[in-house]
């Protein structure tokens, strides 16, 4: 029963995390042309623009710039 009941609660704290993967995972808006992108957090940039990063390191961070 106890583990039937974790099992439950590990389901249902996965799906709220994983949410409907239209937004970046910090839920925040997707960055605009100028604004800071990429980081620890992987802001990401509105569509038709990329992330210009100023580094090479994996959680290098940039500005977003027209694709």
């Amino acid at each position: 029963m106890q583990l039937r009941f974790m099992t439950g609660v590990l389901s249902c704290t996965l799906l709220v995390a994983c949410g409907s993967g239209d937004q970046p995972p910090t839920g925040r808006d997707n960055a605009k042309e100028g604004e800071f992108c990429g980081g620890i957090a992987a802001f990401q940039c509105e569509e038709g623009l990329r992330c210009q990063f100023d580094g090479t390191y994996p959680d290098a961070g940039g500005v977003c710039v027209k694709d």
